[in-house]
């Protein structure tokens, strides 16, 4: 018994992190003309990704917004 509790124990500390790894996106809005920041991938329709990469914080998304062109015109 003891075992497995162990063994659960381990693969969900082991799972954990990688469930809480967030992506962020910066997206053009096609139909109103600006970017957003997005948690899930633009669908490539009304949203368009803008840059070439994912962004690891909601900080680091939001610098990108400004040294865009796309989002600066």
């Amino acid at each position: 018994m003891t075992k497995s509790l162990l063994a659960g124990a381990l693969v969900l500390g082991l799972a954990t992190p990688a469930l809480a790894a967030e992506e962020f996106f910066v997206a053009l809005d096609t139909t109103a003309n600006q970017c957003r920041v997005m948690m899930t991938q633009p669908d490539g329709v009304i949203m368009r990704m803008v840059g070439s990469a994912s962004y690891p914080s909601l900080d680091e998304a939001q610098a990108a917004i400004s040294n865009l062109p796309e989002c600066n015109s």
